[in-house]
């Protein structure tokens, strides 16, 4: 996996792609609804997709797109991925992925996904690390 480690990151979903694939499309479309933009490479767009697609078929035995991988781990396609979506796993995996800052009032501990507490009793401006300032 020399040649394709450049391309797959083993901390994101990846995914190889054509961009007239109706699969692909498929793909891409039901990992936006979770609001996780995966990193894909459009074969058909790419200088060495021919290349790329062939080491792709070694390493997997998969000739067809999408060639999906999330973490470095080969789930397969659409199919394996849509799998996943109805077992509820590809949630847990996307959600770990995403990391949500909060944010804490030193007053009386409430917390809050955006700068402006709910609780009133200190606004505080805060960076973006959570800190008051």
């Amino acid at each position: 996996m020399s040649y394709l480690g450049f391309y797959i990151d083993t901390t994101k979903i990846c995914m190889f792609s054509k961009s007239t694939c109706t699969y692909c499309n498929k793909a891409n479309e039901l990992l936006k609804t979770y609001n996780y933009e995966p990193q894909v490479y459009e074969l058909d767009n790419l200088r060495e997709g021919m290349f790329i697609g062939q080491q792709l078929k070694q390493l997997t035995g998969q000739t067809k797109v999408p060639n999906i991988f999330i973490d470095g781990r080969h789930i397969g396609g659409y199919t394996e991925l849509y799998n996943m979506h109805v077992s509820g796993e590809l949630k847990n995996i996307i959600r770990s992925k995403q990391h949500v800052l909060t944010y804490t009032c030193i007053k009386c501990g409430v917390n809050s996904d955006t700068k402006i507490l709910p609780c009133n009793c200190l606004q505080y401006q805060y960076d973006d690390w959570g800190r008051p300032i």
